[in-house]
Parts: structure tokens; sequence; C-alpha cells
């Protein structure tokens, strides 16, 4: 079964912090499901009905996509006797009445349209026996969405936290939530004991990215049973820190980078502003040349005018009787001269 983002499959390269996630709330589960009737709905790539098999009388691992469904079978069925893989509807279970003691879904009811949660719930409810539980998950929309500025292409329809309990309890008067999140801790342990005591921190509200809700239409079990710590054995905290670590260095990098962008830009626009100086005293003398030229040409139209005017006179002169007769007697005293 190819990976496409909407469901978890075991060994396809998560992020450890999204595997524990999902793996976290079934291993919870299994301690309220021991020897009960179990229906996992939307159980996808079916290792969590698994898990529950391991302490639960009887599992089906319920969900609408055949491929899953197949994948699953493949997987797990033959691992255990009790473990059964089913295609079908969320609004329509093919199941009768009372069939099962426990009703796990995680991470579902968020990718349904909001027309449809209503039809789960009463179909929950009626292959629930009356003693029955509903264990269920879904993201706080305030946490998981709203402070992160995160929009899941998958998610339909998230619940904040009061607007879910208050859909839980038109169902079921019974309802505890639970709180799924990531904290920094410090383990005291001898390796060997399953269990430690819990120092929360004061003052201080534990919220979580995940909503876990145990809802039960008559006495449900402890929540403190599905109270527990799973370890990360891939080392993913130290992981991040040291990309932390690498982060930070290649921050200094980058700031000394910019710094000397900075200097470099500082440098040009030093350059540019002695260009536009220059450029500004070259303007000036080049309107200081053509203030002269204007000048010089004024002149010289000046003095072609005065060119013109002479000759005009020059001309009306020489058309003249008189001049002609000086020519006359020019040219006569040329004469007798020679």
């Amino acid at each position: 079964m190819d990976f496409t983002g909407e469901r978890f499959i075991p060994g396809h390269g998560l992020e450890a912090e999204i595997e524990l996630e999902h793996l976290q709330r079934y291993f919870a589960a299994q301690e309220i499901v021991a020897g009960r009737r179990v229906l996992d709905i939307a159980s996808g790539a079916g290792y969590g009905s698994a898990l529950l098999a391991e302490r639960a009388a009887y599992v089906c691992g319920e969900d609408i996509d055949y491929e899953a469904v197949a994948f699953a079978r493949e997987r797990y069925k033959a691992k255990a006797g009790n473990l059964d893989y089913l295609q079908a509807s969320i609004g329509s279970l093919p199941f009768a009445a009372a069939s099962f003691e426990a009703v796990i879904s995680f991470e579902t009811i968020e990718h349904l349209p909001a027309g449809l949660h209503e039809d789960f719930m009463r179909e929950v409810l009626r292959v629930l026996t009356p003693d029955g539980f509903l264990l269920i998950s879904t993201p706080d929309k305030y946490i998981y969405s709203e402070l992160r500025d995160y929009k899941n292409k998958f998610h339909v329809k998230e619940f904040y936290r009061p607007e879910f309990e208050d859909f839980l309890g038109r169902f079921f008067p019974n309802i505890r939530l639970l709180d799924q999140l990531q904290e920094l801790s410090f383990i005291l342990t001898d390796n060997k004991a399953e269990s430690c005591r819990v120092r929360r921190p004061e003052n201080k509200s534990l919220a979580g990215k995940y909503i876990i809700a145990l809802c039960g239409r008559q006495e449900i079990p402890d929540p403190a049973r599905l109270g527990s710590v799973i370890f990360d054995n891939a080392d993913s905290y130290q992981k991040k820190i040291n990309r932390i670590l690498e982060l930070q260095e290649e921050i200094v990098e980058k700031n000394r980078n910019i710094a000397d962008c900075w200097d470099m830009i500082h440098e040009r626009d030093a350059v540019i502003e002695h260009i536009n100086e220059e450029g500004r005293r070259q303007e000036v003398k080049l309107a200081d040349k053509e203030r002269d030229i204007a000048r010089l040409q004024e002149n010289v139209d000046r003095q072609q005018r005065l060119i013109t005017e002479l000759s005009a006179s020059l001309n009306h002169i020489q058309s003249t009787r008189a001049w002609k007769t000086i020519q006359k007697l020019y040219r006569l005293k040329n004469k007798l001269q020679g």
C-alpha cells in the first residue's frame, strides 16, 4: 500500500514523533480492552488492531478502503487467531446490535464531513453493548491547527476541545477527556520497571495536541489506566537538538553573509553616490557651457545681422548715380595717370 500522508503506515520513514503518537494510543488502549470484543473503526494499515488483539478477546479492524483492508489482512491476520479485518462504511456498520464491548476510533472523525458525525455516533451506540465504551481521539483544532497556522488537507472538520466534549455529550452521559502531548522529560529508571511516578509541573496545564475521549453510557474504565509514557528509540529528540545546533551555526554563518552583503551594498551605495555627485557636477558644467554657447550664438547672430545690414547698405550705395559717377571718375583718373 502506497503512503499518501492520509494514513500512518509503520516503516514508511515518517518522523518518529508521528509514529510514537499513533502507537501510544494503541498501547494505552491495550490496558482497557483486555478480554473484550473490540471494533477498531478506520483501522487503516491494521497495525493498531493487531496491537489490540494482543490483549483483547477479539478484534475486528474496519476500514472503508479496500486496499488498506487487504494490506492489513496480508500483514497481520495470520499472526493472530482473534483478529479480522473488514471493509465497511462508518455510516452503516455490518454488525448486529451490541456486538462489541469496546469501540476504538483514533484520528477518524476529523476526516468525516459534518453530516456524517451523528450517523457515526449512532452506529457506535448501536454496535456497543450497554456497558461498553468508546475510546476516540481527534486533534484539538486550536493547538493542532490555529497555533501552528497549519492546515491538514485530509481533515474536513476539526473540533475545539469544548466543542468535541459537547458533541460527545449528546450521545454519552459519561465522558472523560485526556490529552496526548509531547513533553521534555527526564527519566529515572533501572531499565526493568515498567512504571514510575510522574511529577506534574506546578501551575502548568498539559493541554495536548490531541484529545482522547473515553465515553460510555454506564460506568467507564478508570481513565488513569490510559496514562502512559512512550520512549523514542530513534533518539529523535537528540537528533532534533543536534539539528537545532546545526541550524544555529547555519544562522550565524548566514548572518555573517548578510553582514558582508550589507557592507557590499553600502560600498555600492557610496560608489553610486560618488557617481551621482560627479554627474551633478558635470551637469552644472554642461549647463554653463550651454549658456556660453548660447551667448556666443547671440553674438554670431548679431554680427550676422550687422553684416546683412552693411551688405544691404553697400548694395544701395552701389546702385546710386553718385556711386556710378565716382566710379567713372576713378577710371578716368587711372587712365590719365597711366
